[in-house]
This record gives C-alpha cells, structure tokens and sequence, in this order.
C-alpha cells in the first residue's frame, strides 16, 4: 500500500526495488483494492531482502504454511488515463515518449472488438520499467514466476517448511514452483465445462496441480449448478470453492435454509464427494509424485492421453477424464441432462467403491447409459492397476493430518491378461524430498494370483505417520482370475496366504476373504488377523 510512512516502502525505496514509471522515472503508482499501491520489481536483484523481510513479519502475525499470490498479473483497477494506467500529471505523461503505444496492442484472450478491451486493461503500463532498463510489455508473464521463485525460496530457506504457493499469474516453468488456479470464472454451467480444458491445458503447461473456483466466483451461482460442479471438482488436483459473493443465500448449506422440500440435499452431497476424494488422497498424491519424478507427465488428462489410438478417445473429450492413469470420471455440464451416453475406450472398467464391472475390453457395445442425477458421481477403475485407498466414509476426517491416522486399503482390478500394477509413495513432509531422496516407494504387481510387493526405503530413516498399516484388500474381477462358473461360484471359498519380510513377532499368514458374488469381488480384512501389519514388511500375498 502506497505510504510513504509504511515500513516497506521506505525499504523498498531505499533498496530502489519497484517499478518505475515511464514518465516520472520513479516508482509507478496505479491501484488495486486498498487504493494506491507501488510493485517490487522482481527482476532487481536486491527484491529478495524486501520480499523475504515482508513474508517473515507476516509469519510472526501468522504461522501460515502457505502462501496465496494473487492479482500479480501485475493487476490495476484505475480506469484508462493518459499516463496508461498509472498515477501521473498529465505534465508527467508528457516527459517521455512510449516505448509502445498500448492503445495498438489489441489482443487478449476473449477480445471484443466492440469493447477495445487491449493488453493493458485492468494492467500497469506495458511501458512501466524494471531492473536492465526493460518494460513491463517486454517481461510481463516472468513476473509472476520470479515472485513465485523468490516465495518458494523463502519458505523452504528460511521457516524450513515445504512450500506451499497458489498463484493467479503464472506462465512455462511455474509449476516448478508454485500452484495455480484458473482466476476469476462465472457461476455458468459453461465455466463448468471450460474448466475441463483449462485444466488439461495446465496439465499439458507443466503446472499439474491446478484447479477453478468450484460453483463460480462471479455471479450467483445455485443449488444445482453447485452440486453438478462438485461432481468434477473433487477430481481437481487443486480443489476449492471461492464464490465472491458474500451473501448467505450463495454457500451450499443456504440451499437447504431457502429449498427445504427440494428432491436433493446440496450438503450431504457436497459431504459425501468430498469423502471420496479423501478417500483417494494417497493416490493422488502417488500420481503427483511420479509427475515430479517425470515418470509421469499429467494428473486431470484428456481420455487420449492414455488411450491414443482409441478413436472413442477423441469424441467428446470434455465429457471424459482420465484421473491419473487409473480412473475414468464421466461428467455431466448442463443442467438439463437427466442422462448421459458415454462412449469407453477398449479395456476393463469396474464402478469405484462397488466393484461392479462396466465394461470389458473387446466387447462389442462400448457405451453405457449414465444417469444424471445429482446425488450420483461416474467413477470407473481401469483395468490393470492396483490403488490404494482409505476408509472416509464412516469416521469423521477433517483433514488430511487426520487421514493420516487411517489404515490404507488395496483394490486390485485386472487387465484383459489378468495382471495389474501400482505405485505408492510416503515421506514425512520435509523439504527437499525428491531431492535427498526421503521417501519410501512401494512398487506392487499382480500376476499369477501373486501380488508381489516391493519397499525401496531410500534414505528416508523412519516413516512417522500410521497410514501404512494395511486395513483390506479387495481383489475384483474374481471369477476371471479364478475361471469360475458364475453358476457354481456362490460356495467359493477364498484365502489368502502372506509372505512377511519381518520375522520379529509372529503373524497369521492365512486369510479367509468374504466373497460377494454380486460384485464379483473378494475382500480380506487383514486388520481383523493382524492388526499393525505394515505395508512395508510384506514381500509377497498369494491369493487362493
């Protein structure tokens, strides 16, 4: 904020580290929402002792874990003047001659020519200047970067925590270190359905960990409209809901207040998403860990990306999402859709949490009729991976420290040959993970009625939190692995017989499993034998 009293424009011009004004040659003036305001110019090479000085008085207010990077397009709310959007005399717009005439600068995305909406709008000058005697219009999508560099470095450097940044502006190379989400959409079923390209966009920019502003930001959003975008939004790898409008009658639980005998309850849905999200917390964070070793490259992906010579994989993309590589998310974006065809890619599909197979490779009739009714969410499993999951719907989990706490469950759903495969990852949340190599990696492949696992522990000396125990394991697709009659079946019995790598204390190694034929799918409950069995001292589980 712009005070010549304030302790960081004294230290900032005293450093010489903000932007400087075309004309007057000194720090550019323009505003955003607390009136007047001057920028650090990110390129100085002395922007790191204002910066890292700001964020460490803030933290002594607030022991934040995160940051949050926002209007740093560079944002101006002033209206168009002669001085291109900055505070100046008109005496001083005339002291120098612009580099570019802005007024020539037509484009931006979405521009109208009925409107002149032109680069600069809502922007400081293009012609404002930072460090080496550059403008604004020669370095403007670096800036957000070299905020987000200097953020990222604080945090770790200095309070030693893992960073945490969310930044508006970003641009190539950003998701190196920070966050983003796809600023200020509109409370309409179309920013709904242009937030699935968004988000493959930035999947495809780098910047996987991205999300929009569930229910809008702008405009009233509503009842249904807000339970249709929780549907996908729970599948953001950054999900959040930001509605601008501070009225009571915009939050989810107002919809009950005001819609009382209405057919759907906003809120227990709402609920009931979120535990499925938190449900797969763990693999998402594996999916995210592979992209970070660039085993992987993407999260929220086009159907293509993992079936390309598929040609279902290029019909209505938006309505399709790949989840990582291992989930299927139909979507439904219009408020009239009472139900859905939906076209699958060749390979085996079964619903997630149930079981129930959906498709199969090398069926004829690759569609399925999906209905669109609020309360149903259109989860599917691929063939060939092997998940874990955690129990959130019978405990109440407020976050993903209490998750934590919770057994980790396995799924196992196989391919066409009968084989699946999986990846999880742990580590203690410190700084540098990847790079000190403080993270245990559980390799796990199924063949044969063998699921065969393997612990690399790195350098990572002990694993502090308890989400390793195994809870269950459930195998889907029983009676293709076993080559059963479904006639004869319903008597099956099933066991499972566990090969531990630690012999310390003595453990039952014999499991009987609870069928459900409905499903076609076996459950072991390891807890209820073995209760603290880790993950990690498991070297192979064959299945009977």
């Amino acid at each position: 904020y712009m005070n010549e009293n304030n302790k960081y424009v004294k230290l900032g011009n005293s450093l010489d580290i903000f932007i400087k004004s075309n004309y007057t040659k000194k720090p550019l003036i323009t505003k955003v929402w607390p009136e007047k305001t001057v920028f650090p110019d990110f390129f100085n090479p002395n922007v790191s002792k204002f910066w890292n000085e700001g964020l460490n008085d803030y933290y002594k207010l607030v022991n934040y874990d995160g940051i949050w990077l926002d209007m740093n397009e560079p944002t101006n709310l002033l209206e168009k003047s002669k001085c291109a959007g900055e505070i100046a005399t008109d005496e001083e717009c005339t002291k120098d001659k612009n580099k570019y005439n802005i007024e020539d600068l037509p484009y931006i995305p979405g521009y109208r020519e009925k409107i002149k909406e032109n680069l600069s709008n809502k922007s400081i000058s293009e012609n404002a200047l930072v460090y080496g005697n550059l403008t604004v219009y020669d370095v403007k999508p670096l800036i957000s970067f070299y905020e987000s560099k200097y953020t990222y470095e604080y945090l770790e450097l200095d309070l030693k925590i893992r960073p945490f940044i969310l930044s508006r502006s970003t641009t190539l190379g950003a998701g190196k270190y920070a966050f983003h989400w796809l600023g200020d959409n509109r409370s309409t079923y179309n920013d709904l359905k242009y937030s699935i390209s968004g988000l493959f966009n930035f999947n495809i920019f780098g910047i996987p960990f991205s999300g929009a502003d569930i229910c809008g930001f702008g405009g009233n959003s509503n009842k249904d409209l807000c339970i249709r975008w929780y549907n996908l939004g729970i599948f953001y790898p950054f999900m959040r809901n930001h509605n601008s409008i501070k009225r009571n009658d915009q939050f989810p639980w107002s919809f009950e207040e005001n819609n009382k005998k209405e057919k759907y309850n906003a809120v227990n849905i709402i609920k009931k998403n979120i535990n499925v999200r938190y449900s797969l917390l763990r693999y998402l964070y594996s999916q995210l860990f592979l992209i970070s070793l660039n085993e992987k490259s993407s999260l929220f992906k086009p159907v293509m990306f993992e079936f390309p010579n598929d040609e279902t994989s290029y019909k209505d993309i938006e309505s399709k999402v790949m989840f990582g590589e291992a989930f299927l998310i139909c979507t439904f974006y219009n408020i009239s859709e009472e139900e859905k065809i939906f076209e699958f890619p060749d390979s085996n599909f079964n619903e997630y949490l149930s079981g129930k197979s959906i498709m199969n490779k090398g069926q004829e009739n690759n569609t399925i009729k999906l209905s669109g009714n609020l309360d149903l969410l259109h989860v599917f499993m691929r063939g060939g991976y092997i998940i874990p999951y955690q129990n959130t719907f019978d405990k109440y989990i407020l976050n993903s420290q209490k998750l934590r706490e919770e057994k980790i469950n396995l799924i196992i759903n196989i391919n066409y040959i009968k084989q699946s495969k999986g990846i999880i990852f742990f580590d203690n949340d410190e700084v540098n993970t990847i790079e000190n190599r403080k993270y245990y990696r559980v390799d796990l492949f199924f063949i044969s009625k063998r699921l065969t696992i393997k612990t690399n522990k790195n350098k990572l000396k002990n694993y502090k939190y308890n989400d390793h125990i195994l809870g269950k394991i459930e195998l889907w697709r029983v009676s293709e692995i076993f080559e059963m009659d479904k006639e004869e079946n319903k008597d099956k019995k099933f066991s499972i017989n566990i090969d531990y790598n630690n012999e310390l204390e003595e453990k039952e190694s014999s499991i009987e499993g609870i069928y459900d034929k409905e499903n076609n799918k076996v459950i072991f409950e390891i807890s209820q034998k073995n209760k603290n069995i880790s993950l990690f001292d498991i070297d192979e589980i064959l299945f009977n």
